[in-house]
């Protein structure tokens, strides 16, 4: 994934998330509808002595609308399909970059080592040459790591 096209996905990203974010500070912060906001005149009157005291009963619930129940699926669905699905293309593909970087620095290492055991394939010690096929071959291995990782990163 090209980097302008990663950053147009985070920008559209950041801005939906803002976007609900305001809105669901909106509805939280909105009075109830059906709210009853007279003050209940029993409750102000001072208590005798003689009557017991009454524990407050709680509000009852209110159930929720279904169009509200409605209108958060709707809300959550849409959030996914803008969100989470561009963000997990994106980091899927960042996440093949940076195996395929692990790979490369793995072969780039086992190549120094070969490098370095070369004079081995001449000496007589069967050691040395083993030593030399085996750093030739983490180094081909990895380096075909790294490739199909990048590779894949570029599908993406």
């Amino acid at each position: 994934m090209d980097r302008e096209r990663l950053g147009r996905v985070l920008g559209k990203t950041a801005r939906f998330a803002a976007r609900s974010a305001m809105e669901a500070m909106d509805a939280a912060t909105a009075p109830a509808p059906a709210a009853d906001t007279r003050v209940q005149p029993e409750i102000l009157r001072p208590r005798s002595a003689a009557a017991p005291a009454r524990a407050a009963a709680p509000p009852a619930a209110r159930p929720v609308a279904p169009t509200v129940v409605r209108a958060a699926q709707q809300a959550a669905t849409s959030f996914q399909a803008t969100t989470l699905q561009p963000l997990r293309a994106a980091s899927r593909s960042l996440w093949f970059e940076l195996t395929g970087s692990f790979f490369a620095l793995f072969g780039a290492s086992f190549a120094l080592g070969a490098w370095h055991a070369r004079h081995g394939l001449h000496s007589g010690v069967a050691g040395e040459r083993n030593r030399l096929i085996v750093f030739c071959v983490l180094m081909l291995g990895f380096g075909y790591f790294s490739a199909t990782s990048f590779l894949r990163a570029r599908k993406r």
